[in-house]
């Protein structure tokens, strides 16, 4: 480097530096993306992860409390038909007594005047 270079020359050589050492920058930078990148995304996983876990669990919760409910009140509906005809089975007893129950023998008629 001891000879005299020119203007082109230094431009040339300047050239050759800069892309080289922008070369560098910008494979370090990749790497660094990449490797940020990465590790973002796996503490994102492991965030939604856990996040969807619990929201199951709150979901699995609240959708047994809304189906006991539901059986609740349809048990509740369903006593209120039940009690309509809770005195059904002594009713139709007595009723079949009375219609089916044995015939009684008339006494034979008499034959009829002319």
């Amino acid at each position: 480097m001891d000879e005299p270079v020119t203007r082109r020359e230094l431009h040339e050589a300047l050239d050759i530096w800069a892309g080289a050492i922008m070369s560098q920058m910008n494979a370090q930078l990749a790497a660094q993306t990449a490797q940020l990148t990465a590790h973002l995304t796996a503490h994102l996983t492991e965030v939604i992860d856990v996040r969807c876990a619990a929201a199951e669990q709150r979901l699995a919760t609240d959708l047994a409390r809304h189906v006991q409910a539901a059986d609740e009140r349809m048990r509740a509906f369903l006593a209120g038909f039940e009690d309509k005809y809770r005195d059904l089975p002594p009713r139709v007893t007595k009723l079949e007594a009375k219609v089916f129950a044995p015939k009684r023998r008339r006494a034979p008629k008499a034959p009829r005047r002319r």
